[in-house]
């Protein structure tokens, strides 16, 4: 996740370091048409030590450097935070902090 609010440099340095191959911005998403595709349609990575995505710190000791969080290491973390809170489709998640930010799994995919 790049946060959008990050300053110039900061992004140009994280999409250089980490040379995705794909990039979906806002403007791409808000014209994104997800009518006729359901959850049945994602594919779970083929194996749990795949990256489920990559974040990078905050520099504040120098560069800023990307840590790969394997879909495995996700999955515990979602898993054990469902059993702890054990939310349904009724409960609704205040988000508060920015996708940069590593606590962000939890709020973007619980």
């Amino acid at each position: 996740p790049v946060d959008p609010e990050f300053p110039q440099e900061r992004i140009d340095y994280v999409l250089k370091d980490s040379r995705p191959v794909l990039a979906l911005t806002e403007a791409e998403l808000s014209g994104l048409d997800l009518a006729g595709y359901s959850t049945a349609d994602l594919q779970p990575a083929a194996l749990p030590s795949q990256a489920a995505y990559a974040i990078y710190t905050s520099g504040s000791t120098g560069r800023p450097k990307g840590v790969v969080v394997p879909d495995s290491a996700l999955v515990n973390f979602l898993d054990s935070m469902q059993s702890r809170f054990q939310l349904t489709s009724n409960d609704r998640l205040l988000a508060v902090t920015t996708v940069g930010f590593d606590i962000a799994g939890l709020e973007l995919y619980l």
